[in-house]
């Protein structure tokens, strides 16, 4: 219902030629008759039913991402007042070609995500710097946003330290170095064919006049990555990024304790809406949860493959292990919490058909991915949404890397003999 309304309405009026159509109806909105559905079909008590949503909705990885939220507005705010950004993407284009700034955006998050192992702190953090690239050279600014999207997904997926690598890695009972030798080979050649793609759309339209820039209002970026490669946790990097911030501004121009309260506090109602509706998705997942209709579904799928293990039934179980992964990720909108529902049911087809650990890992892991960058309403791209300025859909359509990371493990599931050990 959820889908219906939200996605339903965005075509209706963007066929309708309806500006900032997937805006017409809030998310937040579109999501209440489906929590009132869920409240409706589930059983046992009023109060029992209110009680799932409400522990879905305090689920730790949702207060995390509200959190993470709230965080991350003021960083952007702060920053962007005291001129953060712009003497970052001035300093990028002075060493950045004309024709690599696109690739240069997917590159720089994707490397970053996979040393840090988060996708969100990556969108948090590079989302301004490619708005600026996108207003100071000309470029595609969806197609900007839809650049660091795909190499926050990058790193995501691949990270030994990423909340779903370590998920899918515990619930499969596989072993982490050989679930990433397999992952690293998809991946880099998916981030190869993605580079190129973007190459393609990169050209500056507009010449480019690089400004004056101080390195000194760089450092908070250099600073927050610097700080989540060492492994330091997202809340302490972020707090000490508008930390930061701030005494660069104090100190460096006419910056006042009372504008940088008031640039906290506007980072964080700028995020009201995504941490409301990340609230109230996460309630939806409770009341999933609570039913176990998920559960239910994915066992009745499973029993109709033949049990008879050979070659072409285990490539159509690995297919089944794809499906399972995204569809719990298109309901749940959080990839490691699909990862976790996953976990028995995907295990257990594992095994049936004699599909190593690693693979069944993997797999899960890059699907749940593929989904969260590319459903609108993932947590991401509502992210950044907020911080850009464009559509979540817009976003979605743009983060190549996503679809191709898809299509790669397809064709490697399918062309590929698989290992039996």
């Amino acid at each position: 219902m959820f889908l219906v309304i939200f996605l339903g309405s965005g075509i209706y009026f963007s066929l309708k030629g309806v500006d900032y159509a997937f805006y017409q109806v809030s998310p937040s909105i579109a999501i209440l008759p489906a929590l009132l559905l869920g409240i409706m079909v589930n059983e046992g008590s009023l109060e029992s039913r209110l009680t799932a949503m409400i522990d879905g909705m305090r689920d730790k990885d949702i207060m995390t991402m509200c959190l993470i939220f709230l965080l991350a507005g003021a960083f952007g705010c702060v920053t962007e007042s005291v001129g953060c950004v712009h003497d970052s993407v001035q300093f990028a284009l002075d060493y950045l070609p004309d024709y690599a700034l696109l690739p240069g955006i997917f590159l720089i998050a994707a490397f970053i995500s996979t040393a840090i192992g988060t996708s969100m702190g990556v969108v948090a953090a590079i989302t301004p710097v490619a708005v600026g690239f996108a207003h100071s050279a000309g470029l595609s600014l969806p197609m900007a946003v839809g650049a660091v999207m795909s190499g926050a997904m990058f790193g995501d997926n691949l990270s030994l330290i990423s909340d779903t690598t370590i998920a899918a890695v515990n619930t499969q009972g596989a072993s982490l170095q050989e679930k990433f030798k397999l992952n690293a080979k998809i991946a880099l050649a998916t981030g190869i064919i993605t580079f190129f793609i973007y190459l393609f759309f990169s050209e500056a339209k507009t010449a480019i006049e690089v400004g004056d820039y101080s390195l000194l209002k760089v450092f908070p970026y250099v600073a927050i990555v610097v700080l989540a490669m060492t492994g330091m946790n997202v809340f302490t990097v972020l707090t000490l990024g508008i930390l930061l911030a701030g005494a660069i501004g104090f100190f460096g121009g006419d910056y006042t304790v009372l504008g940088y309260s008031k640039d906290i506090a506007k980072g964080f109602t700028s995020m009201q809406d995504i941490l409301v509706l990340s609230l109230l998705v996460g309630g939806m997942g409770g009341l999933l949860r609570s039913r176990r209709g998920l559960e239910a579904l994915i066992d009745k799928i499973g029993a109709y493959l033949h049990r008879k293990v050979e070659t072409k039934g285990r490539r159509r179980a690995e297919v089944l292990i794809c499906g399972i992964a995204a569809f719990n990720d298109i309901c749940i909108a959080n990839n490691t919490i699909a990862i976790i529902l996953a976990g028995d049911s995907v295990k257990k087809i594992a095994k049936d058909y004699e599909i190593p650990p690693h693979r069944a890992a993997c797999w899960v892991d890059i699907f749940t991915c593929v989904f969260q960058g590319l459903i609108p309403y993932g947590a991401q791209a509502l992210l950044a949404s907020s911080m850009s300025g464009v559509a979540p859909t817009s976003i979605c359509l743009n983060a190549f890397y996503c679809v191709a990371l898809g299509i790669v493990t397809l064709v490697v599931i399918f062309f590929k003999r698989p290992v039996m050990t």
